[in-house]
């Protein structure tokens, strides 16, 4: 979750559709007012596609349905409004369609991660029911063989293309994303075409999370340095607005009494047992669903509270790193890397150094520093 005052948020919200302009605008108000305003549900962990970059690790058990109503009502009685549903696969949860209906009922509006491999005609037609905000899937490649190996699925590709024309058939916002991996940063361009001949928008990284137990040996899929900015650079010559699928641009310095990032502000993750985490990198556990409602866990939590309270000024090593404007600085990565939320982040840090390396090299000049101080 980024911070909401050090985001490209106000450069390019011209741009922005009305309805997400008013979405950002009502969490703010969210915020202002001490609620939680977007959670993360993973209602599982279980996934019918094995991904070779994914950091998730299967086994954690299910809440049953009517732990996940009352759950839901807890969430609407408090002014959630934003869900979003991931897993894992979350259509694979065993009442997942009643879970959706539950949420309609209630008014929140739904964003769904999913691989979109499960679903048949009529499911895409029961997602018509819900409050859909948003349909995001992943293609790991523009080549059908090439996806399909990278998640140790056949057909996948295929599978998720039928469920796509669907929903784009009955008119559901829907929207692709990729991880740059070596399986697909040699020929960007292969994605953009992809997600044109399909007339769906598209976000990318090239970011590899490690796993829930901090294990990396899926890290065989990660671009080193060099490649990501070599990749960079393509991104550049191929895109009207680079940073969309880069990050190669610069941000405003921010000032020291910016907040960390949206961890437990704007809301938090659950997962499938019930687990309350601050965002979806954290891995400290701030509360337990099955014991705690979310009133008590969102207003009473020392964890909670202490990531209400930091500033940009407490991250004194991050404050005084030269890289700092080309940073999206996590507290989360650093934490889970024993750096303490106010310690940089390792992928953090690479991506600022590829940020600045690129500026540079399309100036052939160093990049300036401006005469703004931190606070």
């Amino acid at each position: 979750m980024l911070p909401l005052e050090h985001t490209a948020s106000e450069k390019d919200s011209p741009s922005r559709p009305p309805g997400l302009r008013l979405i950002a605008q009502a969490q703010k108000r969210a915020v202002k007012n001490g609620k939680a305003f977007d959670l993360t549900l993973e209602l599982t962990h279980r996934c019918n596609v094995a991904c070779r970059h994914c950091y998730i690790i299967p086994g954690e058990e299910e809440l049953p349905f009517p732990e996940w109503e009352g759950i839901l009502q807890q969430l609407a009685d408090h002014g959630v409004f934003v869900l979003t549903l991931t897993g894992g696969e979350p259509t694979l949860y065993s009442r997942f369609f009643d879970l959706l209906d539950v949420t309609a009922r209630l008014g929140f509006a739904v964003r769904l991660f999913s691989n979109l491999t499960t679903l048949s005609e009529e499911d895409v037609d029961r997602l018509c029911g819900a409050n859909i905000l948003g349909v995001e899937t992943t293609f790991h490649a523009a080549d059908p063989e090439v996806h399909d190996r990278f998640c140790r699925s056949p057909g996948a590709f295929a599978r998720t293309m039928r469920a796509l024309a669907l929903l784009k058939d009955r008119g559901l916002p829907a929207a692709i994303k990729t991880a740059w991996t070596r399986c697909n940063h040699e020929d960007p361009a292969a994605m953009f075409r992809l997600a044109a001949d399909l007339g769906l928008p598209m976000r990318a990284s090239p970011s590899v999370s490690p796993r829930r137990d901090m294990s990396t040996d899926h890290f065989t899929c990660k671009l080193s340095e060099g490649e990501v900015f070599e990749l960079f650079m393509k991104l550049i010559q191929l895109s009207e607005d680079p940073a969309q699928y880069a990050s190669c641009d610069t941000y405003p310095l921010p000032k020291g009494d910016y907040g960390f990032c949206g961890a437990g502000v704007t809301g938090v993750r659950v997962t499938p047992s019930g687990k309350v985490h601050p965002c979806v990198e954290m891995q400290q556990i701030v509360g337990d669903l099955r014991r705690q409602s979310f009133e008590e866990i969102w207003n009473d939590s020392p964890f909670l509270k202490k990531l209400r309270t930091l500033r940009l000024r407490d991250a004194t090593e991050c404050m005084n790193c030269p890289d700092l404007r080309f940073c999206f600085r996590c507290p989360g990565l650093a934490y889970n890397e024993g750096a303490g939320l106010c310690g940089p982040a390792t992928e953090a840090c690479l991506l600022a150094r590829v940020n600045r390396r690129t500026l540079e090299a399309l100036s052939e000049s160093p990049v300036l520093e401006t005469s703004e101080t931190s606070e």
